[in-house]
């Protein structure tokens, strides 16, 4: 192996690492919501009856993005992106355009989240059975 292939294949594998960083990074609530909570006083509307148990969790408001449906997502250029996708076969989630591909795994919820940083109208589509399931919509 030369040293311009060498060269060639280090560089190939920091891209390669780089984009893994930026696609499977946690989004800011995922480590928000992964912080220590501290304790707050109960008020009586979030009191419960029985010891230990949880408050009611808030829906999720990211758009879900599955097969049988589509999401638009609508941002203006610069906005954070933030959305789910759930499959219930093995799957890859495509956003065109940004060349953002997730893995999904059978019923569990993955999240996306990237900066809006290319104007313009997009598909987001499972890749390899080329079912749309979202469109991204990015205003200047």
């Amino acid at each position: 192996m030369t040293r311009t292939q060498r060269a060639g294949l280090l560089a190939l594998a920091a891209a390669v690492l780089i984009a893994a960083f930026i696609v499977l990074r946690p989004d800011a609530d995922a480590v928000r919501r992964a912080a220590p909570r501290t304790a707050q006083p109960q008020t009586p509307s979030s009191r419960s009856d029985s010891p230990g148990a949880r408050a009611p969790r808030e829906p999720d408001a990211t758009p879900l993005l599955a097969a049988g449906t589509v999401q638009t997502i609508a941002v203006s250029k610069g906005d954070m992106v933030r959305s789910r996708a759930r499959s219930s076969a093995p799957a890859e989630l495509h956003v065109h355009a940004y060349d953002i591909v997730r893995e999904l795994e059978p019923r569990v919820t993955a999240r996306l989240s990237f900066t809006a940083d290319i104007e313009g109208a997009f598909e987001i589509e499972i890749e390899r059975s080329g079912v749309g399931v979202g469109g991204l919509r990015v205003r200047p």
